[in-house]
């Protein structure tokens, strides 16, 4: 993956944002009350399977968002419907079941114990957490907690399965999200996956739980890192357990594309895995489409059209072979409109203000003036559509592909890592952003230069970069050179292709993300995700 990009999605997430059982046989000690009340009785009737369940209430407040309190409605009836039928209730039930595992403030020992209790308000038993949910995390770890619980649905007794991935509080785990590897799916949620499938394999087998038994029914979900682990695990458990779907529940929130379609196997049904998220939210189109990524399942998008809905209107496909139903962006274009900045005051205005330029007045001397009165760029545009063409761009004008990402001569991925590596080990963020390091970017120079005229310039602008600040980041004088040349390249095109080509968008993709960060930022957290389900779950109105 291109590592401008990346940084970017590095600095905006970054931002945001006990006991552990020996044995994967569960532990049903005693949990102290902190954050849920206990379940009471809603009033309200949930209906399912020609039959209505008694729909149960609590109030809960994450201590990550204290200012987030709001009540939860649970059922055992939402498990008593088809699995790939999207369901608003259980949807909005299942974001707060994942927003449990983003744990507290309180230290690393103490970071399950929000999970641990929403599994006993739930009445679940045998809870096991894996030992590195509540301990410092490595480059590579993943914390998980599991349970399980009996429930009648139909007249039948099951066996329900919940599984939480850690979704907050990751520490070196960043170094993991940019491991793409050079074929299969994402490297680094692949490693995520497996280790939670280890863990659930050895639970079941040491709690006597059959995962073939048609009986046995999972639920599972997970935010950001912990939901593009939650796409992998969901699809392995179809592959291993339930090749119909019909026993899998997965809600992911605000997922990674971890996945590849080369790795979906005949006769299975994906299609009991929904993927929620902001379509704003530039988290979700990493790593790129274009290296072949994608989340398993149906993707819903929010905003929706309106109330009770989180899509206009559910197309049929034809998927393993069998029809399912598959859900469409609506097409509610202000509800994500993000303003182009095409005035050369106000962009300049804004790159200095956004990213600190050392040197303003150089800066200034090297803009090229535009003839605002007779430019017009758009006013606005539709943020996915900017996202992803900004990411298609990047790649095109850094000839960068998921080979040369992975394992060039010198490996972004291997500069990425670094970089997380110092950000989330003891480091600070640096009064540069990373964005800063190569935004001496008007470059002073005519856009008609050619090719070989254009790569002069690229490489005697990037030797003049700051470096310093990279190298401090443990990465080698020689890595830092052709990172640098690397963002200045893009920064080139940015500017170059812009105001220089007919036919291009009107985009000035530096500008445009600087005006917006706070914005896309933003549209990752999960006050947003809250929001708008509560808005669609008509036991919120």
């Amino acid at each position: 993956m291109a590592v401008a990009l990346l940084v970017a999605v590095a600095a905006i997430v970054a931002i945001a944002a006990v006991v552990v059982t020996s044995s994967h046989g569960g532990d049903d000690a005693p949990v102290e009350r902190k954050y849920m009340t206990d379940l009471t009785d809603s009033g309200k009737v949930y209906s399912a399977d020609g039959g209505d369940y008694k729909v149960m209430t609590s109030t809960y407040t994450n201590p990550l968002m204290p200012e987030a309190k709001l009540q939860f409605y649970y059922s055992d009836g939402y498990f008593a419907k088809d699995p790939k039928e999207y369901d608003e209730h259980l949807a909005s039930m299942t974001l707060v079941m994942a927003s449990t595992g983003f744990g507290t403030n309180g230290g690393y020992s103490d970071l399950s114990s929000v999970v641990r209790e929403f599994f006993d308000v739930i009445g679940c038993g045998d809870v096991h957490v894996n030992s590195m949910f509540d301990t410092k995390p490595g480059e590579d770890t993943i914390g998980v907690a599991m349970a399980q619980k009996k429930i009648t649905v139909g007249g039948t007794e099951k066996t329900l399965v919940p599984v939480v991935m850690r979704s907050a509080n990751y520490d070196l785990e960043w170094v993991s999200n940019f491991t793409v590897g050079t074929e299969g799916e994402s490297e680094g949620f692949a490693s995520a996956a497996t280790q939670v499938m280890d863990e659930l394999i050895g639970y079941m087998k040491d709690c006597g739980i059959d995962g073939d038994s048609e009986n046995v029914l999972f639920w599972i979900s997970g935010y950001s890192r912990g939901a593009a682990t939650s796409n992998l695990v969901a699809k392995r458990v179809v592959d291993m357990f339930d090749n119909k779907g019909d026993r899998t529940f997965c809600y992911t929130f605000e997922a990674p594309t971890p996945g590849l379609d080369s790795m979906m196997r005949d006769g299975c049904d994906y299609g009991c895995i929904h993927n929620v998220f902001d379509r704003r939210d530039i988290v979700t189109l990493v790593p790129p489409t274009e290296y072949g990524f994608k989340h398993y399942g149906i993707d819903h998008f929010v905003p929706g059209l309106q109330a009770s809905t989180v899509y206009e209107y559910v197309d049929t496909v034809e998927y393993a072979g069998e029809t399912t139903t598959v859900t469409t962006e609506v097409d509610n274009f202000d509800s994500w409109a993000t303003p182009v900045y095409p005035l050369w005051d106000e962009y300049e205005k804004r790159l200095w203000d956004t990213f600190h330029m050392k040197d303003h007045a150089k800066f200034q001397k090297s803009v090229l003036k535009r003839d605002t009165t007779t430019e017009k760029l758009e006013d606005d545009v539709d943020i996915r559509e900017f996202l992803w063409d900004m990411i298609h761009d990047l790649l095109e004008w850094t000839g960068t592909d998921r080979q040369t990402y992975a394992s060039g001569d010198l490996n972004l991925q291997g500069c990425m890592q670094k970089i997380m590596h110092y950000f989330n080990d003891g480091g600070k963020m640096p009064s540069r952003t990373p964005f800063d390091l190569a935004l001496i970017l008007m470059l002073g120079s005519d856009p008609g230069l050619t090719g070989d005229e254009m790569a002069r310039v690229v490489d005697t602008i990037s030797k003049g970069v700051d470096k310093t600040t990279l190298q401090g980041w443990g990465l080698s004088e020689e890595e830092a050179e052709f990172l640098a040349k690397f963002v200045v390249t893009f920064a080139y095109n940015d500017y170059s292709k812009t105001f220089a080509e007919t036919g291009i968008r009107g985009y000035i993709y530096i500008g445009t993300l600087a005006g917006g960060l706070e914005s896309i930022y933003e549209y990752h957290m999960p006050f947003y995700l809250f929001s708008w389900l509560m808005t669609y779950d008509d036991y919120y109105a």
